[in-house]
């Protein structure tokens, strides 16, 4: 694991943090890429229940570092075009499918700066707590091209295509309030309860029917794209794979002796 990519397990929670608060946290391809590796072994990881993503330093994510090599590019334009296509499809395509493909929940705690692929971190996530610091930025026409982590899918999604066309075509800050209020962001807080609140909600899932969790989250994941008797279909598949867990048995038991459920993840 490189000294920029920090990982942290405990009581259910796997804390990834990104940790070049000298640069607000750009990114370098190597630490893309550990990423990628990180990720990928989150998603078989059965003692992470819940994910956070997270930034060292004041700042989420200021995106990529561009003066990482891939950015002394070609003169000659189609050249230059298969360069940037290629590293789209060996990098950003890599990191943002292994970070969709989690099955556990996901929460981006943002502070300070989201920009370019941090903000794409932060749309990927199931929930998102910010505190009144932060800035999501999706900057990429004001680079001189367009969405190249996925925000044209995401955008639409979660804040509908009129929105989704504002904050790409503008390219402008927007302000903690604002993400809110557009439903980009669950939860806003002040700073300094971030990291209380991040930890709040993170280990109130990390207790949760870890299957139920999953299934619940692929089936949402899922919806935009189904007819609803297909929905229906999956609805009816999940909560048989939940019933055949342990965790079924003890909310039945639980709900019925009046108390609160123990939940082993089984």
């Amino acid at each position: 694991m490189t000294q920029e990519i920090l990982l942290e397990q405990r009581d259910g929670i796997a804390f990834v943090t990104i940790d070049r608060p000298q640069v607000r946290n750009a990114l370098t391809i190597a630490m893309c890429r550990e990423l990628i590796r990180l990720f990928e072994q989150l998603a078989t990881d059965t003692d992470a229940r819940v994910i956070v993503l997270q930034g060292r330093g004041g700042h989420f994510c200021s995106g990529a570092d561009l003066r990482d090599a891939p950015f002394a590019l070609p003169a000659d334009p189609a050249a230059r075009g298969q360069t940037m296509t290629e590293q789209v499809r060996t990098l950003s395509w890599p990191l943002y499918l292994a970070l969709g493909s989690l099955p556990q929940p996901v929460i981006a705690s943002v502070a300070g700066h989201a920009v370019g692929a941090g903000a794409q971190f932060a749309l990927s996530a199931d929930l998102v707590v910010a505190g009144r610091s932060a800035k999501f930025t999706i900057p990429q026409v004001k680079l001189g091209h367009s969405a190249d982590h996925g925000e044209s899918w995401y955008l639409p999604r979660k804040v509908g295509a009129a929105r989704a066309m504002q904050i790409l075509l503008l390219g402008e800050p927007l302000s903690g309030e604002d993400a809110e209020r557009y439903g980009l962001v669950n939860w806003l807080v002040d700073d300094p309860l971030l990291e209380e609140r991040t930890l709040e909600i993170a280990s109130r899932l990390a207790r949760g029917a870890t299957t139920a969790l999953r299934e619940t989250k692929a089936l949402v994941q899922r919806s935009l794209g189904s007819s609803l008797q297909e929905q229906l279909d999956a609805e009816a598949r999940a909560v048989g794979r939940c019933a055949a867990t342990s965790d079924f048995v003890e909310a039945i038991d639980a709900f019925m002796g009046k108390r609160a459920p123990a939940f082993t993840g089984r």
